[in-house]
């Protein structure tokens, strides 16, 4: 049994990179039209199995996290990163800061991916039920950021969905979405299976339903938010209010941003 068996952490990208990742925990993970055209050795089969690779344009890297869900078996963690923007728990001068930017040279990948931070997650994990990234304060309330900046009909239609089908602990915090300026940007984090599980279970059906009532939508060249992906934007809203509703222990965790393969 590897030693790193008690978690594992997806790095999932839309094309193929080789960042190295010569710890070993890091797990990379190819989403998108890349995963079926290329095959890359080394990545795991998005399009095998129960899947929905082909929702990749909207739905970005759920369609990771719907495999793994599905897919494999499971662990005690379970976490994701996005290809360019990982974990830091080592204590450092800029700590404070949300974000490092770096470039993916062999010494930062190293770091990234050493048993050291697998160790630190690890260590978290014994008192938080839940990592992501740091707190930021919006100017708006999540509500009001998604109607500015995306869609409001889409924005309601979401709010009615959940109100429609799931359960009484979320329902009874939507309220919350129009008070809260608090909020993590990205869907990364590292948690225990059962909440995973939990998670997915009551995300994938409320995205579904509103997929099939919008339909999709279509992309803009040149706009900062794209709205045909509209289900991966509303995923991390969904989480914020999950996280509320359960109220559960949250680790705000630094994140090393890497500049070069945007």
């Amino acid at each position: 049994m590897s030693k790193f068996s008690e978690l594992n952490l997806f790095s999932v990208a839309y094309k193929s990179v080789d960042y190295g990742f010569p710890g070993g925990w890091v797990d990379p993970f190819l989403v998108g039209e890349v995963a079926v055209t290329e095959q890359d050795a080394g990545y795991h089969d998005v399009g095998q199995g129960d899947s929905i690779a082909g929702m990749n344009p909207s739905f970005g890297e759920l369609t990771a996290h719907y495999w793994v869900w599905k897919n494999l078996p499971p662990v005690p963690y379970v976490g994701f990163c996005h290809y360019r923007r990982y974990f830091n728990f080592f204590e450092h001068p800029n700590i404070a800061q949300p974000k490092l930017l770096a470039q993916p040279s062999p010494e930062v990948m190293s770091i990234i991916a050493s048993e050291a931070q697998f160790q630190a997650a690890l260590r978290i994990l014994k008192t938080s039920d839940f990592i992501t990234t740091r707190m930021y304060v919006l100017n708006e309330t999540i509500s009001q950021q998604f109607c500015v900046n995306h869609d409001a009909a889409i924005w309601r239609e979401f709010v009615a969905v959940i109100r429609e089908i799931s359960p009484a602990f979320l329902v009874d915090c939507l309220d919350w979405l129009d008070v809260s300026h608090e909020f993590r940007f990205y869907p990364v984090f590292i948690t225990r299976w059962d909440i995973f599980d939990e998670l997915c279970s009551l995300l994938f059906p409320v995205l579904f339903e509103l997929r099939r009532r919008i339909g999709e939508k279509p992309f803009t060249p040149g706009a900062r938010f794209q709205l045909d992906r509209y289900p991966a934007y509303l995923s991390e809203r969904f989480m914020m209010l999950y996280l509320h509703a359960r109220r559960l222990r949250v680790y705000g965790a630094q994140l090393i941003a890497l500049e070069h393969g945007a």
